[in-house]
Order: C-alpha cells, then structure tokens, then sequence
C-alpha cells in the first residue's frame, strides 16, 4: 500500500522514469508530481504538481542518451523544487554526464564533470548519489556531500562463482585503468 509522506518526495525526471518508479514502489513513497514537456523550440519545460515546502526531495535523473537535454530537465527540476521551498533536495544521478571530462588533457580544454557539477548546486542540490564515477577525483568538484556507490562487490561476487581461470579486465579507456587494476587485484 503506498502512501502520501509529508516529509519525503521522490520525483523522476524523464531520462529515469523506470528507475524512479522502481524506487518508488519499493520504499512504498507514491511518485512525486512532476510535469515535463518540450516545446516546439526545443526548450524543456518542469513543474511540480504538489507542495514540497519543508520536505525533502529526491530526484532521480540519469544523462545517457540525450545527455544535454537530461542534464538540463534535472537542472530545471532541482530549481523548481528550490523555488517551491522543499527543505532539502538530494539528487540520485546513476549515470553522470561528463564525467570523462574531469581533467584537462590538452590546451583550452574544459572540466566538463567540474562544470556539471557546479550547475548541479547552483540549481539547489544539498546532496548527491552517483554510482561508479569515471573517477573518484569528481566527488571533490563538489562542495556539497557527495556519495559515489559502487556495484563493484557485485561483479567480484559474480565473477568469483564463475571460478574463471586467466581471467583478463580491460578498461574502455585510462580513466578507467586504476578501478580495472583494482578489480584485477581483487578478483585474483
């Protein structure tokens, strides 16, 4: 049976309808009210449909296949729940757009994830809830709590039932190589 929290929202933006329906029915917390659209230039358009004064809010997001777009509907979803005076405002981002800019690597590049990073606490975030970062170094691009959740004892779990022997772990770039020699090293 779901019920109405007084203190406790989770919205979801588009990019993690599923996921927040998921969540939502698994904590038993009805879906937050929130309306998203686009207009026809492109522009995204959020409202909440329900009071969030002095409550707190969690907003599930994700930046996969339209990264911008997602960032910038979860950017508008934080600022309205800012606006509507929620108390508190923790984003759940399992995927974090940019993070593979985190450094510069060439002359007049951007920090892309720094850049992200700082939109995300501009618009009103207190806290945030990533999963595997491209790098641990992001969590410091913010000055708000960060936690970064790994699926990695999962995998080792996994991996170790399957008993393989000459096991080999890649990483898709450098970014990833220490986490992929870690994962080496503890799988054995």
């Amino acid at each position: 049976m779901k019920f109405e929290s007084k203190f406790l929202k989770i919205f979801s933006t588009s990019s993690a309808a599923e996921l927040g329906a998921k969540i939502c029915r698994k904590v038993n917390v009805a879906p937050g009210k929130l309306t998203t659209k686009k207009f026809a230039c492109g522009e995204r358009y959020v409202q909440i449909g329900e009071s969030v004064r002095g409550c707190n809010c969690f907003v599930i997001s994700t930046a996969t296949a339209n990264v911008d777009s997602d960032l910038f509907e979860l950017f508008l979803t934080i600022d309205a729940l800012k606006r509507s005076l929620a108390k508190y405002i923790h984003v759940v981002i399992p995927h974090f757009g940019y993070a593979r800019q985190d450094r510069i690597a060439d002359p007049r590049e951007p920090i892309s994830a720094k850049l992200v990073a700082n939109l995300i606490e501009a618009a009103g975030a207190k806290h945030v809830i990533t999963f595997d970062l491209h790098s641990d170094q992001i969590q410091a691009f913010f000055e708000k709590p960060v936690d970064n959740l790994t699926a990695q004892k999962l995998f080792l779990d996994y991996f170790s039932r399957k008993k393989l022997r000459n096991a080999v772990v890649v990483s898709p770039d450098a970014g990833g190589a220490k986490k992929a020699e870690k994962f080496a090293k503890l799988l054995g």
